[in-house]
């Protein structure tokens, strides 16, 4: 079953940098001894995990576009990077996209 946005955990740097992920949440992306994840600093102080065994192709369609439309990879990278997983767009920057003023639609 999968954590809930509004479910959190908190985790302590140690001396070397490291952090523990609670074992709930390395069961839940199947994450084991060994693994990479990749970590992606996102907008707004915030820090992304993503396992190195999910590809970016494997999260196609999961952040809902405000286009009306899916995702093309490079959207999805774009989203990820401009933190629109934590977040929609305002509606000003999907009629730019649609106008084709929007400086991601060239």
């Amino acid at each position: 079953m999968a954590t809930s946005f509004a479910e959190r955990d908190t985790a302590t740097v140690n001396a070397k940098g490291q952090i523990t992920i609670p074992k709930h949440l390395r069961d839940e992306l199947a994450l084991a001894t060994g693994d990479e994840v990749r970590l992606i600093a996102a907008p707004g102080n915030r820090l992304m995990l993503v396992p190195r065994n999910t590809g970016l192709e494997d999260l196609f369609g999961s952040i809902k576009s405000p286009y009306g439309r899916p995702l093309t990879l490079e959207e999805l990278e774009n989203a990820a990077a401009d933190g629109w997983a934590f977040g929609e767009p305002d509606d000003t920057e999907a009629l730019e996209y649609e106008r084709g003023t929007d400086a991601r639609a060239a």
